[in-house]
Parts: structure tokens; sequence; C-alpha cells
């Protein structure tokens, strides 16, 4: 990864989506791999 701001470790808008997409990706399958309703109620979905 090429970072422009060697001095600055500042993650960009667009990365903080994308690591937000993954998370939420992650989340569905480690609950569909479980069970999917125990794990959605215990972050209160």
């Amino acid at each position: 990864m090429a970072i422009r701001g060697r001095g600055k470790r500042r993650l960009q808008p667009w990365m903080w989506v994308v690591i937000a997409v993954l998370a939420v990706v992650a989340l569905f399958f480690v609950g569909n791999s479980n069970s999917l309703r125990s794990s959605l109620q215990s972050f209160g979905f």
C-alpha cells in the first residue's frame, strides 16, 4: 500500500467505509455459520 503522508498514519474516509463493510460481512457469515438469531440478538438486533 502506497501511503502519501509517511509521517501521518491516518485512515482515509473510504477506508473506514471498506472496514465497516468487511466487518458487517464478517459478522453476517459468522452468524450464518453458527446460529444467525443468537448472534444477532447478542448485538441487539
